[in-house]
C-alpha cells in the first residue's frame, strides 16, 4: 500500500469525499500489542475511481484503480505537507 501524494487530484477528491462520510466501516482488526491491550480496529472505505495512467509509449489511458481511504490520525494531520 502506498500513499497518494497530496498534489494528485484523485487524493484531493477522495479526501473531500472522506470528510463528508458520517461513519467509517470496519476494514480489519489486529490483536493488541500486549495481552492487556484491546484489539486495534482499522476503519475506512474501499473505493474505485477512473484515473489517468501512463500507458505504453507515454500515452495516457483511463484505468479503474482501487483506493483504501482511511481517516488520518490527529498526529498525521500535524505533519508538514509532502
Amino acid at each position: 500500500m502506498t500513499f497518494v501524494p497530496r498534489t494528485c487530484a484523485v487524493r484531493q477528491e477522495l479526501a473531500g469525499w472522506g470528510r463528508s462520510q458520517p461513519a467509517w466501516p470496519l476494514l480489519g482488526e489486529q490483536p493488541g500489542r500486549t495481552k492487556d491491550e484491546a484489539p486495534r480496529h482499522g476503519q475506512g472505505h474501499s473505493v474505485r475511481r477512473q484515473v489517468e495512467v501512463e500507458a505504453s509509449a507515454g500515452r495516457g489511458a483511463q484505468e479503474a484503480l482501487r483506493f483504501v481511504v482511511v481517516p488520518a490520525s490527529p498526529r498525521a494531520q500535524q505533519q508538514p505537507p509532502s
